[in-house]
């Protein structure tokens, strides 16, 4: 008998107060939270300055946990990071140093009702009478804070029968929204036995006065932001004022599966067992807890099984716990104990013969779930999980895969930690003999060698071949995989963390390996078509250092819904053309090129082109352009 053990240390659920408890590695040093008024140091050797404030307005581009980017009126982009409310800190410059600085946030404005997530805080004046029935149109409903006041009605006068109608103050969480009705869960009182309030509502926007900058959206105004820069380029909000006026995306998926559940309550239970296609659950969560957690299970399950071709073929069982007090004491693996005890998750393994059977433990957080779901699920169906880099990398990614999403969606931290950190080398990352739970920095360096091979289009097709081979126990390697394209790989792998962000597409990114470069003359251009939705693209031209180039170029590109631009690109610099040249594995700094241009070569190299945009924003860029470019007579 064979046991195995894989520790769900996930990203998803990795807390920034928790960090400085983990053993890393040599070349990484611990975290420190530094509170400053001028200065933010972490060594004698290495000191990052708080300058001057700013201030800027314009339209916020993108809001996600921890980070927003304001576009000001002259075209011009700040990517700042915020202190969450949760948060003790901010981190900077790849987690090396901590900045204590919660933002004064003001969000007015109005959100229409059915953008609305089940379960947001709504309050609003009503008729209401003692039997929990309302009449009357309610003309504002106001959008509140989490934790602001509690649900319930509060009659403001005193009706002479159950049946009069009273004006009440109405506070309760989202249920349902359906034509001109908003149901409202209120908490079961006298006035209301069931828990629920029906509403008639005269408008379909809600009112919003919030100090969560969580309610705003792409698009909405920045009437007034206070940035805090540092010496080493980031910023960070002070102070924040928008005026919401864009219509809030929806995950659709997500939104429909929790007004799906509405109705389930979210108060735990005594110990039961809950039962899906592929999924058996022991769990104490709440039931709506456990409907949420098992579809979510049942989705990732479908992708990660189609991703390898191989459906499941038995019950994966998991333990869920969120309060160990109510389970018998050897209900439990002691093993499961230790981990649920600490809020983590562990899959426990065994095999005998072609018997193969995996049990999931966890603490409530789904994110740790789906971690070691993906674990049960590879075992169970090949045998094994594979080396310690690939069991990892891709349990996370199962953690974090939508239906017909590429673009990268992961906890914040960890993608600062990749972009800022010192790269972790590859050889290390896939070097034999290592072991789970070491560190949840090492598994994000894991994740991101498994996204990029995985999303890469230039390595994807080995991978998902090499992560079977490998899970299945045949005498294969990431060495014999990829040995021969060991440099390209070396060097997409650091192009990656150099620039991924949260939005960011390696099929996008990916470098065209297979093209040839010569050197041009002054008479013959060499032609290529550059699309603006694409990284670096092969020119076909080879430089030489100081040469003089002609490039001249036609059409136009957009750079999000409804922008068309030229070559020269919009204000600020997004979609204009660049340069850049590689020699030995090396990139010059990228150069400005526009629609025509004459240009020296830096060093000696093949040139390559692209259309400027961050890098986590080329998803909704369209068209193309064509380049012609010659040596300049």
């Amino acid at each position: 008998m064979l046991a195995t053990f894989a520790k769900g240390d996930n990203l998803g659920s990795m807390q920034l107060s928790q960090m400085n408890t983990y053993q890393v590695n040599k070349r990484l040093f611990l975290l420190c939270a530094i509170m400053c008024a001028a200065a933010c140091t972490a060594s004698a050797q290495d000191t990052i300055t708080r300058l001057r404030p700013i201030d800027v307005s314009g339209t916020l581009r993108s809001i996600e946990p921890g980070k927003l980017a304001i576009v000001d009126a002259q075209g011009k982009t700040y990517a700042c990071k915020i202190q969450e409310a949760d948060a003790k800190f901010v981190s900077l410059a790849g987690l090396k140093f901590g900045v204590k600085l919660p933002p004064e946030v003001k969000v007015t404005g109005q959100r229409a009702l059915d953008s609305l997530k089940p379960g947001v805080l709504l309050q609003c004046t009503a008729e209401v009478n003692r039997l929990g029935n309302s009449k009357g149109v309610v003309t504002t409903l106001k959008l509140l804070d989490d934790g602001a006041v509690e649900p319930g009605i509060k009659l403001q006068g005193k009706p002479a029968s159950r049946r009069e109608h009273t004006s009440a103050e109405v506070t309760g969480r989202l249920a349902k929204v359906r034509r001109d009705r908003v149901t409202l869960d209120v908490g079961k009182s006298e006035i209301s036995r069931s828990g629920q309030i029906t509403l008639r509502v005269g408008s379909e926007m809600a009112l919003v006065s919030s100090k969560n900058h969580q309610r705003a959206a792409a698009g909405d105004q920045v009437v007034a932001a206070t940035l805090i820069p540092f010496s080493n380029g980031e910023y960070v909000v002070r102070s924040l004022e928008i005026l919401l006026g864009s219509e809030q995306a929806i995950d659709s998926a997500e939104t429909a599966m929790l007004r799906k559940y509405q109705n389930l309550s979210d108060e735990s239970t005594t110990p039961r067992d809950e039962r899906s296609k592929h999924f058996l659950l022991h769990t104490d969560i709440s039931p709506r807890s456990s409907a949420i957690l098992l579809e979510r299970l049942e989705r990732m399950l479908e992708l990660v099984s189609r991703y390898f071709g191989r459906p499941p073929d038995r019950l994966i069982e998991c333990y869920v716990v969120a309060d160990l007090k109510k389970w018998p004491p050897d209900a439990i693996d002691p093993a499961g104990v230790a981990k649920i005890a600490s809020g983590e998750g562990v899959t426990l393994s065994r095999s005998l013969g072609k018997q193969r059977r995996s049990v999931v433990y966890s603490s409530k957080k789904h994110g740790i779930v789906q971690h070691e779901a993906v674990h049960a699920y590879c075992f169970q169906t090949f045998g094994s999980t594979g080396p310690t880099w690939f069991a990892e990398g891709v349990a996370e990614m199962g953690n974090y895969w939508k239906q017909g999403e590429l673009a990268v969606n992961i906890n914040p931290v960890a993608i600062d930690l990749i972009q800022n950190g010192q790269p972790e080398p590859l050889l290390k990352i896939v070097a034999p003999g290592q072991v789970t739970g070491d560190s949840w920095k090492a598994y994000c360096w894991r994740w991101a060698l498994c996204n990029m091979l995985a999303n890469n289009p230039n390595y994807s097709g080995r991978f998902k071949e090499l992560g079977i081979a490998m899970m299945s126990g045949k005498p294969v390697s990431f060495e014999t995989a990829y040995g021969a394209v060991a440099k390209e790989i070396s060097f997409e792998y650091l192009q990656f963390v150099k620039h991924v962000e949260n939005g960011y597409r390696s099929d996008l990114a990916a470098w065209q390996w297979g093209r040839k470069f010569s050197p041009v003359g002054s008479t013959r251009p060499r032609r290529v078509k550059i699309r603006a939705a694409a990284g670096w693209q092969a020119s076909g031209v080879s430089v030489e250092s100081g040469g003089q180039y002609r490039i001249e170029t036609k059409g136009t590109w957009t750079i999000g819904p409804g922008t068309t631009v030229t070559p020269d690109g919009a204000a600020g610099g997004r979609g204009q053309l660049q340069g850049v040249v590689m020699n030995d594995w090396k990139l010059s700094k990228p150069f400005e090129l526009g629609t025509e241009a004459t240009f020296t070569a830096p060093i000696d190299g093949n040139l390559y082109l692209r259309c400027r945009d961050a890098w986590n924003e080329l998803g909704d860029n369209d068209g193309e352009i064509q380049a012609s470019v010659r040596r300049a007579k």
